[in-house]
C-alpha cells in the first residue's frame, strides 16, 4: 500500500513535467524545420546573387524575363500556371 502511494505521488508530481518536455521537444522540432527551410532559401538567394554578379548570360536572361523583352531572332513562350 505504501509503495503504491509513493509511486502514485511520484507519477502525479512528474506527469506535468513529462508533458511540458514533450511540448518543448515539439517546439524545438518545429523551429529546426523552419531554420532548415530558411537556410535553404538563403543558399538559393546566395547562388542567384553569385550568378548575377559573375554570369553575363544569366544576368541577360533574368533581365529579359523580368522586362518581358526578347533578343532579335528569339521567340518567347509564356505559360501560366493552371488555376485550381
Amino acid at each position: 500500500m505504501i509503495v503504491l502511494l509513493v509511486v502514485g505521488t511520484l507519477a502525479v508530481r512528474y506527469l506535468p513535467e513529462t508533458s511540458r518536455r514533450n511540448e518543448v521537444q515539439a517546439q524545438i522540432l518545429d523551429l529546426e524545420t523552419k531554420a532548415a527551410r530558411i537556410k535553404a532559401t538563403l543558399q538559393q538567394h546566395e547562388r542567384q546573387e553569385r550568378l548575377l554578379r559573375t554570369s553575363p548570360e544569366y544576368l541577360s536572361l533574368i533581365a529579359r524575363d523580368r522586362l518581358d523583352l526578347m533578343q532579335e531572332g528569339e521567340t518567347l513562350f509564356r505559360f501560366e500556371a493552371a488555376k485550381r
